[in-house]
């Protein structure tokens, strides 16, 4: 074997390593987990002890996460709007968050209060997946504090098929 022949399979072992053009483009769009920006599809694992599921349950979520450090939330809970708040990275594929919702009387529409979402998460290495947990503390309408409860979260970014 001549030398060219040995540098061209040498090239070829190497190329062959590397990761997929659209692999390392994949990992480039979400900065290796060190970007939250995008939209959530979350399930929220509540504690049991908590008022809305004494025995504990599960919930969807939706978190759309803008890069201006804001965020809009959403969740099938009878008297809740959608939650509005903002978001920072705290350290490595870690991300705290808050969001604010308004609680009203699902007959009357009457306000309740509000809840706040306290949550700290940790996105994994490829951006895709997310875990980690959150604080509810719900309100009455002068602020005075009701109760709160917690639980965890995981999520996966939703991306185009």
């Amino acid at each position: 074997m001549n030398i060219r022949a040995v540098a061209y399979l040498a090239w070829l072992a190497f190329a062959l390593a590397l990761p997929s053009g659209a692999s390392m483009a994949q990992g480039a769009q979400y900065k290796n987990g060190q970007d939250l920006v995008g939209t959530w599809s979350l399930t929220a694992t509540i504690d049991a002890g908590a008022p809305i599921c004494p025995a504990g349950c599960s919930a969807p979520a939706l978190s759309t996460v803008m890069s201006d450090g804001t965020l809009i939330q959403s969740a099938p809970l009878s008297g809740t709007g959608a939650g509005h708040g903002v978001w920072r990275r705290t350290g490595l594929r870690t991300f705290k968050a808050v969001a604010y919702y308004f609680r009203t009387d699902p007959a009357s529409g009457a306000f309740l209060g509000t809840s706040e979402s306290l949550i700290d998460a940790t996105v994994d290495k490829s951006g895709r997946q997310l875990t980690g947990t959150f604080t509810a503390v719900i309100r009455l309408p002068d602020q005075t504090l009701v109760t709160n409860y917690g639980g965890t979260i995981s999520g996966t970014r939703v991306e185009l098929p």
